[in-house]
């Protein structure tokens, strides 16, 4: 593991906001906290995917959002 703490994503199912926006939004809060630096390595796609019990695609369009957005 590259990452000197497990990066730890909660998803609420029953939440109007998709699953892919909750990653998203997560991945920006654990930026804003400090705990993720620019640069910071993201675990792949396939072992986050199967981490929170989700399609790969929903990942790499989190990820991808994130890009777009500058994160």
């Amino acid at each position: 593991m590259l990452r000197p703490w497990p990066l730890t994503i909660v998803l609420d199912r029953r939440s109007s906001t998709p699953v892919g926006q909750q990653i998203v939004h997560a991945v920006i809060e654990e930026v804003r906290r400090g705990r993720l630096k620019p640069g910071s390595p993201l675990p792949g796609s396939r072992e986050l995917a199967d981490s929170l019990g989700v399609n790969r695609k929903t990942i790499v369009i989190a990820f991808a959002e994130l890009q777009a957005q500058g994160w």
